[in-house]
């Protein structure tokens, strides 16, 4: 050991010696104006971080120094790691990283990487370190300009409907007796989608949470505030959130009608996954300094289809991920009374020992010829449901043998088969997402979660039997209102972005879409009071979005929202001569709002609330209101639906047109986001660093790479404390050996994207080869922590950075910054779409002067 010592004594003093020789010879090449500057760490690089220039004789003479010293090092950590089994590399002191930019005044003007902790726990919002070079590389085809943004939109080509398959109808159930659900009225195949297209799009709802604005509005509002959140916590999405989605603001909610709302939650029968679009963003449908810029959703909702093959008449349900009962007082009160997937494993259980008992006794009454085998079980029924654990698995032990029959008609009691649907369980069970409003820590989302412990086919068959009412394709197109006469497009109205277009032809008077909606008592809760949110500037937008997509009157101050995509539906009237409409003929809209009228859904609730007043609707738990779109003429295929906003509406749509000022000069150097990601493969390789300790950044975006935790996370090198002030000395080939893992297997697809899948990244080189084996651009990227983790990894911990080299251009994304999307832009349009005086009750006119 006093021999390793001696060693690392001697080198410490050559280091100090190598250090003075190099600082001297890089005086003097900055002193001679040689502009041959090729870095002795360039040098070292394997070819695929090599960068140009000429090495100079003096240059080559240091090169070989420092070539000979390494050996040294080198040879002395190898001896230093056999005497000793407690030295690593991170025990060698390594030279200071000298020469790698030897044309600059001063090392640390280029050490420009953060190495504190706290720096990396919000990189996206950080100062530029090296701005996008517009004179190096032109990124001007990736801007916002009228030369190369395509206002058409990226709404791709969908295969229109003859007939309309999915419905909604009161639930299937048993218990849910005032909810409403989806259904197929059709059979359906595992991974079919359920719609031609996604039906609404998703509406970022931002920054909206108690103590973001406890300081900052009256007593009254802030108890408003509270029960408005009640009650649409539990129909948006505080889970699984488009990643853009989640990147809006310091807090984000998704709110997305029909298959955002209404499937209800199963832990068992669920039926219903979702991915999203590869261009789920479209910021190209308005030009550059269109008036509509910002007044719109530019998220498209989520593509919803089917987990498992379904029957017609099938109820279309989804995992809340309220499912295990440790976990029961975290969950919202309406969650906590229901059955917990513990309980269906149970009764399974229960259910199976209770058949072979059955059994049993019919082969001992085969035996016997003193009486019948059915006289024999009736006993056993109460006696196994009297050893039930609690109610809920005693009410779904079978209660009779027609039952039981039911249940276990043909089903085999295989080992091998339970363990088959066991692992089956586990792989396909990936649609754990939150569709709450509640802290996105309290519950897990991972696929284990809900694996069944028991056969999946018999927990399912008990369910089916004892949990829900049995419904025929014949009932759901009877008691059903169809959901999918309606298709999302672009609009033919200018500023409007999308619209809704029929799918299913109507005749004049018929229903076109239901509009059941939620309440906002007080639409002064869709302010946004930006004094407190240090993440953004007074010159922003200072209204919800979610406003232009709820129905309010001049003289009142609710609001009602629509959970269907009765939302899509855009503005028509023949008052204004500007304003052409109803096919180019401007004979008016082709369509009117009026309250619920059919007697089978929400009609009998509807007429109850309008005659509340708003004190006895902020009471209420749910939506209980609802309206519908009916048709005032035949409108045909293809043909875009209108109703009229009003009038209050239309005159600020004039003065917003009138004092809209906003041109793609304000914001030079802004880049469209769906552009970028369209064209990664030319813009990614413009945008790399060259350089481990440096970061390229631009104004509004940033790349996101996809990453999941990994033991690679604590790996003895990210467990080293006290080099976060040291690690960028080291020179770039022992960083990359420290501190870098193969990146191929990092494959996804924005479509398949969850909730916490993309980190922070940046590019540090291209691949000289190109690309990897399948002919996918590779890159080595720099990973940087996520601040969506529920906590960091070592590396993360210890102020220590994380590469990935052959990193596939596929599974990089890219993403406007928070508070950077025309969302936020100063003086975009916001108001609440009209709602007819007749329609309104007086008693719900509170803002009358």
């Amino acid at each position: 050991s006093s021999f390793i010592a001696n060693i690392y004594k001697k080198m410490s003093s050559a280091i100090q010696w190598k250090r003075h020789e190099q600082q001297q010879a890089a005086t003097r090449i900055n002193s001679s104006g040689s502009s041959a500057h090729r870095s002795v760490v360039e040098v070292l690089l394997p070819s695929s971080l090599k960068g140009d220039g000429v090495v100079s004789s003096k240059r080559r003479r240091i090169v070989s120094n420092v070539l000979r010293f390494t050996t040294i090092v080198v040879l002395a950590f190898c001896l230093g790691s056999v005497l000793n089994s407690n030295h690593t590399l991170s025990s060698v002191v390594v030279p200071t990283r000298v020469l790698t930019t030897v044309a600059a005044t001063s090392i640390e003007t280029t050490t420009t990487v953060s190495t504190n902790n706290n720096d990396t726990t919000n990189v996206e919002n950080k100062d530029d370190d090296v701005e996008a070079d517009q004179q190096e590389h032109d990124t001007s085809e990736f801007g916002w300009t009228s030369s190369n943004v395509s206002t058409s939109g990226y709404l791709e080509d969908v295969q229109w409907k003859d007939e309309c398959t999915i419905y909604l109808a009161p639930s299937s159930i048993k218990g849910n007796v005032n909810g409403f659900g989806l259904y197929t009225a059709t059979n359906m195949t595992k991974g079919q989608a359920f719609l031609a297209s996604y039906d609404a799009p998703s509406i970022a709802v931002l920054d909206t949470l108690p103590w973001q604005h406890e300081e900052k509005e009256s007593a009254l509002l802030h108890t408003q505030r509270k029960e408005w959140l009640r009650l649409f916590k539990n129909y948006w999405w505080a889970r699984g959130l488009p990643y853009q989605i989640r990147l809006e603001a310091e807090s984000s909610i998704d709110y997305q009608a029909t298959f955002g709302t209404f499937p209800n939650h199963h832990c068992i029968l669920s039926s219903m996954q979702y991915t999203f679009k590869p261009i789920n963003y479209d910021d190209t449908l308005v030009g550059p300094g269109d008036p509509g810029m910002g007044a719109f959703s530019y998220h498209n909702g989520r593509h919803a289809h089917t987990k498992r093959d379904l029957q017609a008449g099938s109820e279309i349900l989804i995992n809340y991920g309220y499912c295990h009962r440790e976990r029961l007082e975290r969950y919202p009160p309406w969650a906590q009374p229901l059955p917990m997937q513990e309980d269906f494993e149970e009764a399974a259980i229960i259910s199976l020992e209770l058949w072979k008992q059955v059994l049993i006794r019919q082969i001992q009454a085969i035996a016997s010829t003193t009486t019948t085998s059915e006289a024999k079980v009736d006993d056993l029924f109460p006696t196994y449901k009297a050893v039930a654990s609690n109610p809920h698995v005693e009410r779904m032990i079978p209660s009779n043998m027609v039952e039981l029959e039911k249940i276990m008609k043909d089903y085999k009691d295989d080992d091998e088969k339970k363990n088959k649907d066991v692992a089956s369980s586990k792989k396909e069970d990936n649609d754990n997402d939150e569709v709450s409003y509640e802290d996105e820590d309290d519950y897990s989302t991972d696929d284990d979660d809900n694996v069944l412990s028991v056969d999946t086919e018999l927990v399912e068959r008990l369910t089916r039997v004892k949990g829900m009412n049995e419904r025929t394709p014949e009932w759901v197109r009877k008691n059903g209102l169809c959901m999918e006469k309606m298709i999302t497009q672009k609009s033919t109205i200018p500023h409007a972005g999308r619209g809704g277009f029929l799918q299913i032809p109507v005749s004049a008077g018929e229903q076109i879409v239901p509009a059941p909606t939620l309440h906002i008592l007080n639409r002064d809760l869709l302010n946004m009071d930006r004094d407190g949110n240090t993440n953004n500037t007074q010159q922003q937008q200072q209204q919800q979005l979610l406003l232009n997509y709820c129905f309010g009157h001049e003289h009142s101050s609710l609001l009602l929202c629509p959970n269907t995509n009765a939302m899509l539906i855009n503005h028509c009237s023949t008052r204004n001569p500007k304003h052409h409409c109803g096919n180019g003929n401007n004979n008016g809209p082709n369509a009117k709002v009026q309250w619920a009228s059919s007697p089978t859904w929400f009609k009998s609730t509807t007429d109850a609330w309008l005659k509340m007043s708003l004190e006895e609707i902020a009471k209420q738990p749910g939506r209980g209101i609802a309206m519908e779109v009916v048709a005032l003429r035949d409108i045909a295929r293809g043909e875009e639906i209108t109703i009229d906003y009003g009038e209050a509406w239309e005159k600020a749509w004039e003065q917003h047109l009138a004092t809209w000022a906003y041109t793609p000069n304000d914001n030079p150097g802004y880049m469209s986001a769906t552009m970028a990601n369209l064209k990664k493969d030319k813009l990614l390789p413009m945008i790399v660093s060259n350089d481990l300790r440096k970061r390229k950044r631009h104004s509004n975006l940033f790349c996101g790479c996809y990453y999941e935790r990994s033991a690679q996370d604590n790996k003895p090198a990210f467990r080293q404390q006290g080099l976060a002030e040291l690690w960028q000395n080291y020179t770039d080939r022992s960083i990359l050996f420290r501190y870098a893992d193969d990146g191929s297997d990092y494959v996804l697809s924005y479509a398949e994207h969850k909730d916490r899948s993309y980190w922070p990244c940046t590019m540090i080189k291209q691949d000289d080869d190109g690309n990897n084996n399948n002919g996918t651009t590779t890159f080595t990227v720099r990973i940087y922590p996520s601040k969506l983790t529920d906590s960091k990894p070592s590396w993360a911990r210890n102020g220590l950075p994380r590469f990935l080299t052959n990193y596939p251009i596929e599974s990089i994304h890219i993403f406007h910054k928070p508070y950077k999307s025309h969302q936020h832009l100063p003086g975009t349009f916001r108001h609440y779409i009209g709602l007819p005086d007749e329609m309104m009750p007086s008693q719900w006119k509170n803002l009358l002067t």
